[in-house]
């Protein structure tokens, strides 16, 4: 199992800490919006989570075009990131595991002082 936080699109959704198994189809369907039966995920860097506090940030695919919902802004408001997103971390051999409790706080509050997309 491993601990991550997941932000799902629209306006007043509130962030999620889960635990979920820790394989590639567990973190495949957390990306995958309610319309589709499975989604690719993409590792999205985020240098403000990324750089400091080693947070990886986790879209499908083709989120932009398979009819996922704008989720919130990114790249300082140059893009955006579409449908379910989640963020974990890496351990040194790049494996995939659990947030500690700070990162978790870091996430928390980035996703808190970024908006929510309203409609695109």
């Amino acid at each position: 199992m491993i601990r991550v936080v997941t932000q799902n699109p629209g306006v007043g959704v509130k962030p999620q800490v889960q635990e979920i198994e820790h394989s590639l189809s567990a973190m495949q369907k957390l990306v995958t919006p309610e319309h589709m039966t499975s989604g690719c995920i993409e590792l999205v860097y985020m240098p403000e989570l990324a750089d400091e506090h080693k947070i990886d940030m986790y879209v499908n695919e083709e989120g932009k075009f398979n009819g996922c919902k704008a989720n919130f802004p990114i790249f300082g408001g140059r893009d955006i990131a579409f449908g379910p997103v989640f963020f974990s971390t890496a351990d040194d051999e790049g494996e995939t595991v659990s947030l500690s409790d700070e990162q978790v706080k870091v996430v928390l509050a980035f996703l808190d002082k970024t908006p929510r997309v309203l409609v695109l």
